[in-house]
């Protein structure tokens, strides 16, 4: 088969609804398996003019061996005809008198393919389509979309993103707004081995399935769209935010020392430390502490026991049982926890919390936070009760995402956890690593900047308690001492730091009474005498030194004075030595008289 204009076979074959199988009389199938048959009636799609005249319909039929067979056909002379219609005649848009008649004010759903736009239509929606992830947008196309509020609705294959971010780029130059929605959320019905990815049609399918209504559907579908919820999320201030009286904000652990909140009851929140540092402890305790409704060190709970969810990615269940009957055995003797801790051990799992599309860039929901959140939801639905507190450590396993230079990947991470946070009713508590300069000896206070990671995830999160352990001030070393400190809290007062020693088996443990009172005394600051003192103290050493180095500087002079004498130098002394040595004369004669006094001593 042969094309004068050059056209290639196989589109040769699409045009006249044929394939490569078609040439041969069995279907190109060797072993003479009989041909594929059509299964069922085909669906057809078709294509009009601007004024509703029928020009092209393609039609869709689904095959014995269970693959779909498109190909075209033109309408001419009342009939279809094989093959599309000249390229001068092909409507720009799929629905055009639909899109061309809805009010400027309706958003326009772009999909791919006509079998998405179909699913859109039925929700009530105004779709179109350019046909494929091969078809671009013409000039003409362009133009129906101006002034427009438009939604891209990708597959979620590499050929769709470049498909719709093409789209993107061409309809943002005429329409008011154009959405792109996320294309992740249609990855579970990827059809394997088919190279296929999944659609919004397949969700509208699925959820029809399940029994939902049309209205639910629309609101689901349309719940994808980038900032299509935020009207219903919008809050109006009235005269009484202002005269009636503040409710109380609760928290889930309050300052024993002040009575004042220490840590906020929902959201997300930093625990940051060096490796070592003793994080892992802490924070088993805080979860024993929050659901025996007990205290952790000076901040105290509710007093109600609540249910806590312990994601961890650095350890199994084993090594998880161990490290809380340490603190246990240790901090909670006796105490009955029942079924309120769950762990989720999940080494070697790799739930990503933030997934970046490769052809936007963008960063959006990813696999392992939909499964994580899932799982709450279940276990709220089965229990009827809210986890008080989700730790995730480290976040930098379930990131997904390169937290340590790009501020946007941060700043998605916590938006995953606050979606988290919401799922699970409580805090979230998410494990990071502290910087290489906070783990200087000679430091000083905690700051939030010691995290590790771009500023979007100390910014984007609510609160930060770090973990410090102490070093000498002289030698160094480490103390056994541990610092407890909040550096960051947008909606808690300030608290003291909480100073801890390592107790048996790694457990972090407040100091007793004595303890207490030789670490306050060496942090305690000076007296006026004592400084005064210190400062004496330091200028008689001052001086010391510097009589000390005048005085050697004075007998290495001396030598010169003795090489220049036995040398039998001609001249006199004083500008010998002054010219040897560079310097003036209060120097050199200081060194003559040095060498003098050596000689008379007989040195």
């Amino acid at each position: 088969m042969h094309c004068h204009k050059g056209c290639d076979l196989t589109a040769i074959l699409e045009a006249v609804g044929l394939t490569m199988q078609d040439l041969f009389a069995d279907g190109g199938d060797r072993t003479g398996a009989s041909k594929p048959t059509p299964a069922g009636a085909p669906v057809h799609y078709v294509w009009c003019d601007a004024e509703g005249e029928p020009v092209d319909r393609k039609v869709r039929q689904l095959m014995s061996d269970g693959r779909k067979k498109m190909f075209w056909e033109h309408a001419e002379a009342g009939q279809w005809k094989s093959g599309q219609s000249p390229e001068e005649r092909r409507p720009p848009m799929y629905r055009l008198p639909e899109l061309i008649a809805a009010p400027s004010a309706e958003v326009i759903h772009i999909g791919e393919g006509e079998k998405v736009v179909e699913a859109l239509r039925e929700l009530g929606l105004i779709a179109t389509t350019t046909g494929g992830a091969t078809s671009a947008l013409t000039a003409e196309a362009v133009s129906y979309f101006e002034g427009r509020k438009v939604v891209l609705w990708s597959d979620d294959d590499t050929e769709g993103a470049k498909h719709m971010a093409a789209h993107r780029v061409a309809i943002a130059t005429v329409a008011k707004s154009v959405k792109l929605v996320d294309r992740s959320a249609f990855r579970k019905y990827a059809k394997p081995g088919k190279g296929g990815g999944g659609d919004v049609a397949d969700l509208i399918e699925e959820l029809r399935s399940d029994g939902m209504g049309p209205e639910q559907i629309r609101g689901r579908v349309l719940g994808l769209v980038p900032g299509s919820r935020l009207r219903s999320l919008a809050v109006r201030v009235t005269g009484e935010w202002l005269t009636h009286p503040l409710p109380p904000r609760e928290h889930l652990l309050t300052d024993r020392r002040t009575g004042l909140g220490a840590v906020d009851k929902t959201g997300t929140w930093l625990f940051a430390g060096a490796g070592g540092a003793g994080k892992s402890y802490a924070t088993g305790d805080l979860a024993l502490a929050i659901a025996t409704g007990g205290a952790w060190y000076d901040l105290g709970t509710s007093g109600t026991p609540n249910n806590v969810l312990m994601i961890v990615a650095e350890d199994d269940a084993t090594d998880l049982r161990r490290r809380l009957k340490r603190i246990a055995d240790r901090r909670y003797p006796a105490a009955d926890i029942g079924p309120r801790v769950t762990i989720l051990p999940l080494r070697g799992q790799m739930l990503a919390f933030v997934a970046q599309d490769r052809i936007t860039g963008s960063f959006a929901q990813g696999e392992g936070l939909r499964d994580v959140i899932a799982y709450v939801e279940e276990e709220r639905e089965t229990t009827g009760v809210a986890f008080g507190l989700v730790i995730v450590d480290p976040i930098a396993r379930f990131a997904g995402v390169s937290l340590d230079k790009d501020s946007a990947a941060a700043t998605a991470l916590v938006d995953a956890m606050d979606r988290l946070s919401d799922a699970a009713g409580g805090l979230v508590l998410g494990v990071a690593h502290t910087n290489k300069l906070s783990r200087a000896a000679d430091k000083g206070a905690a700051e939030a900047a010691d995290v590790r990671g771009s500023s979007g995830l100390i910014d984007g999160s609510r609160g930060v308690i770090q973990l410090v352990p102490e070093t000498d001030k002289v030698t160094k070393k480490p103390t056994g001492r541990a610092i407890l400190s909040l550096t960051k809290g947008n909606h808690v007062a300030r608290w003291a730091d909480i100073v801890l020693r390592r107790g048996d088996g790694g457990v972090l443990e407040p100091l007793d009474e004595v303890e207490r009172a030789i670490f306050e005394a060496e942090r305690r600051p000076p007296t006026a005498d004592e400084r005064d003192a210190a400062k004496q103290e330091r200028e008689s050493r001052a001086r010391a030194r510097r009589d000390a180095d005048a005085k050697a500087q004075s007998a290495a002079d001396a030598l010169i004075v003795r090489d220049i004498v036995t040398s039998g130098a001609k001249g006199k002394l004083r500008d010998l030595v002054k010219a040897r040595l560079f310097c003036g004369q209060p120097r050199a004669e200081l060194a003559i008289a040095t060498y003098h006094a050596l000689e008379g001593e007989g040195r």
